[in-house]
């Protein structure tokens, strides 16, 4: 009986050598391709991080752009507004000149004036001795003011991997010997205003320019390789960029990398795992020929310690869905109350959960609310009280009844009766609002009738008292 157990051992223990040898085999094969797999797709994914980055940086320069060009606008009609008004007084102080002795004798470094109305994006309007006169600031002026502006902080943006962005204004989108001109470029400074052709190639062959603007034509935007010199040097690398289009002025807005630095930042970021792979082939080879003596002895101790882990666990599952569905209900049976505005807030306002009421009450779907802050659409004027509230209801206060204003987001005020109160085991604040607006506007408009007709009596009152006198 023992050697037949023996044999039946033996045969079982090289049986599983030879099963545990040839799934060995296989499974390292296998770990091969995986690793490979992982390398290639690691150098995809830092190469789509660099295209991320690319174009991530030419919205941050497009969103500077729209925000100087609106404030470059915004100064120049508040100083033609400031220029009418100093010239109304003026015409207040003078006696009546004739009207084209006036517009020859005006003198003004950016302000323009005419009887006859033009184009302009900022332009305004006087009554010089019943005769309309036009005010008015080319549009040239401002453009320029943009391109003095954003040529500035262009130049102050490059990026310690030597990236930097440039912008080129299209003359022709049919492309050819004069399709657009460079207006600012940190690396070229010295050839802004140069005419560009689609047709110029780079030490390959191909044809940046025609490449550009065909993707610009078909998607507005194009992330592309070519050769072009690195900054502050005449060295020549394959690049890749992201360019943009810049409808309102015409502008492709670009930036871009060269491929050599970010070939070395993949090659950095790849090492550790090529160290790690062969330490971990290299271990596994020891571990797993000593692990094979000890397999069939260990089995069967392992299972019982893996069925301890898993019953436990399994209990402590049980317990923790049976808390999820307590804390399901209280939360499904608080957000279904169809009449008032229902919050889920963080203790610093941050909005978690909103019920279907916030897109009648505040006109926000509540997708759109969700991870904002509630004090955003609160009224400034109650900015205070609702603060000091807050805080009484993080120390455990409940809030019964508390009114406050928001605003709707076609820009109405809305008033709202707040109760609330705080969840301090999962830090979270409940609140439910009931839309007061409509009561609020009939109380204050009653009361404005009550003063109109406080006044008028007291007015009347006087009135009677004036005629006694008489």
């Amino acid at each position: 009986m023992n050697k037949k157990l023996n044999l039946i051992m033996n045969i079982i223990f090289s049986m599983a050598i030879v099963i545990f040898a040839l799934t060995r085999y296989h499974d390292f094969n296998h770990e091969n391709e995986i690793y490979h797999e992982y390398i290639k797709n690691l150098k995809s994914s830092i190469k789509q991080e660099y295209k991320t980055r690319l174009k991530d940086s030419v919205e941050s320069t497009i969103s500077f752009i729209r925000a100087t060009n609106h404030k470059i606008t915004k100064n120049h009609f508040k100083l033609l507004k400031e220029e009418i008004i100093r010239i109304t007084l003026l015409i207040d102080e003078n006696e009546k000149r004739d009207v084209d002795e006036f517009i020859e004798k005006y003198r003004h470094k950016l302000i323009s004036i005419s009887t006859v109305k033009n184009d302009a994006k900022v332009q305004g309007r006087i009554v010089y001795f019943k005769q309309q006169l036009y005010l008015s600031i080319e549009d040239e002026i401002l453009k320029n003011k943009l391109v003095d502006e954003v040529r500035e902080y262009l130049y102050n943006e490059i990026i310690d991997d030597n990236r930097y962005t440039w912008i080129n204004k299209i003359r022709n989108y049919d492309g050819g010997n004069a399709y657009a001109t460079r207006l600012i470029h940190p690396n070229l400074k010295q050839t802004e205003g140069k005419v560009l052709s689609t047709n110029t190639e780079d030490i390959k062959g191909n044809k940046p320019y025609l490449v550009e603007l065909n993707g610009i034509k078909k998607d507005k935007e194009i992330c592309f390789e070519y050769y072009f010199k690195k900054l502050n040097s005449n060295d020549i690398s394959k690049k890749l960029s992201y360019s943009k289009l810049y409808e309102k002025e015409d502008w492709i807005v670009a930036t871009g990398i060269h491929l050599d630095n970010m070939n070395y930042e993949i090659e950095k970021r790849i090492q550790p795992s090529i160290k790690a792979h062969i330490h971990h082939s290299n271990q596994t080879l020891v571990y797993e020929s000593a692990s094979t003596i000890l397999f069939i002895l260990l089995f069967f101790l392992l299972k019982r310690i893996i069925q301890k882990y898993f019953n436990e666990n399994q209990k402590l599952k049980d317990k923790l869905e049976i808390k999820l569905q307590v804390s399901e209900n209280r939360a499904n049976g608080f957000f279904n109350l169809p009449i008032n505005l229902h919050l889920i807030l963080t203790l610093e306002g941050k909005i978690l959960h909103v019920n279907d009421s916030s897109k009648r009450i505040l006109g926000y779907e509540g997708k759109e609310l969700l991870g904002t802050a509630l004090f955003d659409l609160l009224h400034p004027n109650d900015m205070k009280k609702t603060i000091e509230e807050r805080k009484k209801v993080k120390a455990g206060e409940d809030t019964i009844y508390f009114e406050n204003r928001y605003k709707h987001k076609n820009g109405a005020t809305v008033y709202l009766a707040w109760s609330a109160m705080i969840d301090i085991e999962n830090n979270v604040i409940y609140g439910s609002a009931h839309d007061i607006t409509e009561s609020k506007l009939i109380q204050i408009e009653k009361e404005r009738q009550e003063m109109i007709m406080y006044k008028q009596s007291k007015m009347a009152a006087m009135g009677e008292m004036i005629e006694n006198i008489a």
